[in-house]
Parts: C-alpha cells; sequence; structure tokens
C-alpha cells in the first residue's frame, strides 16, 4: 500500500491506497474506502482527490 498525507487547516490527514487492476481503491482514516476506475489518471492524483474530499467534509462538520 501507498500512503499520501494532506494538510488542511493545521490538520494532518492521510489515506492508504491500492490498485487493482485498473481500479485505485482509498483506505481513509474513519475506516471507509473510497473507489475510482483510473483509465489513464495517475493513481496518486485521484487518490489525493479522495483525501482532500474527506478532510474539507470533516472540517465543514459542526458535531467535531
Amino acid at each position: 500500500m501507498t500512503e499520501i498525507t494532506f494538510t488542511y487547516n493545521g490538520i494532518d490527514y492521510r489515506a492508504e491506497y491500492e490498485i487493482f487492476d485498473d481500479t485505485l481503491v482509498v483506505y481513509l482514516s474513519d475506516g471507509t474506502t473510497r473507489e475510482t476506475v483510473l483509465r489513464g489518471l495517475a493513481p496518486d492524483s485521484a487518490a489525493m482527490t479522495h483525501l482532500r474530499a474527506f478532510a474539507h467534509g470533516l472540517s465543514n462538520r459542526s458535531d467535531i
């Protein structure tokens, strides 16, 4: 697995990802996964998109 990190509002968010055939599977810190069929996309870029969305979603929650 490959680990990526994204810092948002001073908080580091981490995720790991694997590639199965042409499918990227991203494992987020809350235990959920997200998948993308790569079709030529760079895996690290596609994984980072999922991690950014995850971080932004957490920061927008009012119950934290």
